[in-house]
């Protein structure tokens, strides 16, 4: 009988020390973000980690709430109630109560490893990239919008419509002015022979009338 006790015993608390060392080994299990299915499991080792009992707490599935998870518990004892606020960065808040209200107090931080830092910070940088590479696309496409715009070719079109009467102005501009230089020479020696010939005629009239003139004075 003392042999069986002995056993028994034996097996009895390898069982509970097996049964602890599991426990604790998916509250140590790592991470490479928060999400649904990880969400209660990461607010029990951060609690945990910080003084609290998350044995005593009955967890409920985790909700989404954009930047972190809701996890509502309650008492294993059936008082009182609470939540968890599990952040994507890793930040764990616990509100005491079960009114939405009551205020949140740090937990604590989930830690996690080096290789899944590195994968966030890479997915972060990723992420600026691609927001950089929409903003560049969209610049150009709005230059590009610019110059196909329909009004701005009508603008165009119309300046360059201007442009173009005002250098027609000025060549016949131009064109008139030789012209006019042109007539203005030509009638300069047309009127210095219109002259002459005046002047010929009146002296040949007043010749002839002094002969005249002398010729009855002869006869006389």
């Amino acid at each position: 009988m003392k042999k069986l006790g002995i056993t028994s015993g034996i097996v009895l608390s390898g069982a509970v020390l097996f049964g602890g060392i599991g426990t604790s080994q998916a509250y140590a299990e790592s991470y490479s973000s928060v999400d649904a299915s990880n969400a209660e499991n990461i607010a029990k080792e951060v609690a945990k980690d910080n003084g609290m009992d998350p044995s005593k707490q009955n967890f409920f599935k985790p909700k989404s709430s954009g930047d972190y998870y809701q996890v509502e518990i309650g008492n294993k004892s059936n008082v009182g109630a609470g939540a968890y606020r599990v952040h994507k960065d890793g930040l764990v808040e616990y509100r005491d109560g079960g009114v939405e209200s009551n205020p949140y107090h740090k937990v604590g931080n989930y830690h996690f490893s080096s290789a899944d830092s590195n994968a966030t910070n890479d997915s972060k940088n990723d992420t600026n990239q691609q927001q950089d590479s929409t903003k560049a696309q969209h610049n150009q496409g709005n230059t590009q919008q610019n110059q196909t715009n329909p009004s701005n070719v009508s603008q165009q079109n119309s300046m360059q419509f201007n442009q173009n009467n005002e250098q027609q102005a000025q060549a016949q501009n131009v064109k008139q002015s030789n012209q006019s230089d042109v007539q203005q020479a030509q009638t300069l020696p047309n009127t210095g022979q219109s002259s002459n010939s005046v002047a010929l005629g009146a002296l040949a009239m007043i010749f002839g009338i002094s002969v005249l003139a002398m010729r009855r004075f002869v006869r006389q």
